[in-house]
């Protein structure tokens, strides 16, 4: 890994493994997207910090934000909770388009537009987690809910305020909140933690904000 030289991937002729003690010991990465298969090629893109694995015969599988695997440590695994830093992340608008033609076309999902929100859980207890995201003046814009599974928990932030908070957007575009730097509170019973997560300016308003 480009952020963490005791992370390291490997391909194999059945799938791809992660180390987070410079290869002292391995653990599948294939969960329940990435079939059996042989993995030829892996790349940390430098932007997403997406993990890209060309497979043999099954063409490319990525892993969208490995960030939290660069962060991950044996203290971390054995701490109860723990709260990772977040990428920065931007809104996107999206827009209808049609008159594409052809037969049997495959198209993939786009990943999830937001923040992704990752958070780690030792052991299972039976409490529900919380989220926050509170703006620079502390004043809390949305709160989410998360799973509360051991292991690794993902929670994506649409980058919008609640409904309560919304004004309208005159075009019916999605409203977003605005750029900077906003604070993540996450709590799972008796555990809290903290991070910030950086909003980038909307392509096209940057000149604007």
């Amino acid at each position: 890994d480009p952020r963490n030289a005791a992370v390291l991937y490997v391909g194999t002729e059945r799938t791809a493994y992660v180390s987070i003690n410079k290869g002292d010991s391995w653990i599948n990465l294939s969960g329940e997207s990435l079939p059996t298969i042989g993995v030829d090629d892996l790349k940390i893109q430098s932007r997403t910090h997406d993990l890209v694995a060309g497979t043999h015969g099954r063409s490319v599988w990525i892993l969208d934000d490995a960030s939290p695997l660069s962060q991950l440590s044996q203290d971390i695994v054995e701490s109860e909770f723990h709260v990772f830093d977040p990428r920065p992340a931007q809104p996107r608008f999206y827009f209808q388009y049609g008159d594409l033609w052809s037969d049997k076309m495959f198209i993939a999902q786009n990943p999830t537009m937001g923040a992704y929100l990752h958070y780690w859980i030792r052991d299972y207890e039976d409490e529900s987690v919380s989220i926050s995201i509170a703006d620079q003046n502390g004043h809390v814009v949305n709160t989410l809910s998360g799973t509360n599974r051991p292991g690794f928990n993902r929670v994506v932030w649409n980058l919008q305020a609640d409904s309560a908070q919304q004004l309208g957007d005159p075009h019916n575009r999605t409203e977003f909140v605005a750029p900077g730097e906003y604070t993540v509170t996450i709590k799972h019973g008796e555990h809290d933690g903290k991070t910030s997560v950086q909003v980038l300016p909307t392509p096209g308003n940057a000149e604007k904000e």
